[in-house]
């Protein structure tokens, strides 16, 4: 009889926890970085991000470079998350923001993963052992 190992994501924008399930046995494989950095405010730097006072209507921080930019990091974190859930027939994603809906989206576009278990749960932040204990009770049934 073949062992059916199943995988878990803990994800959010930063990083990716991913916890293989094994005959009731949870354990973390892998730690995947995005690469997103936080904003750093400079000094001058209002809170519309641009750096030329409170005045919106001048200058511009070129909003839109800064979002295609932001957008191409999640795709490039998003594919490497992809490439190390390819081998699993059932997957949990879950987290305490978007991140997870975000990664259900973009896994159900690439065509490997439509006919994969993919199944989101909402989810505090949690120590290691919360991590482990929850998705050894997820997939055990209990």
């Amino acid at each position: 009889m073949k062992t059916e190992i199943k995988m878990a994501v803990f994800i959010d924008h930063t990083s990716a926890r991913l916890i293989s399930c094994e005959d009731g046995v949870a354990q973390f494989t892998e730690t995947i970085e995005s690469g997103k950095e936080s904003h750093v405010r400079h000094k001058g730097e209002g809170s519309n991000q641009a750096r030329f006072g409170s005045d919106p209507y001048q200058g511009s921080n070129n909003e839109y470079s800064t979002n295609m930019q932001e957008q191409e990091i999640r795709r490039t974190y998003f594919h490497k998350v992809q490439q190390k859930l390819l081998p699993f027939d059932e997957i949990l994603l879950f987290g305490a923001g978007q991140a997870k809906k975000e990664m259900h989206n973009y896994l159900m576009e690439q065509g490997a993963f439509r006919n994969k278990t993919i199944n989101l749960q909402n989810s505090d932040y949690l120590t290691d052992n919360q991590l482990l204990e929850m998705v050894r009770n997820y997939f055990n049934g209990n």
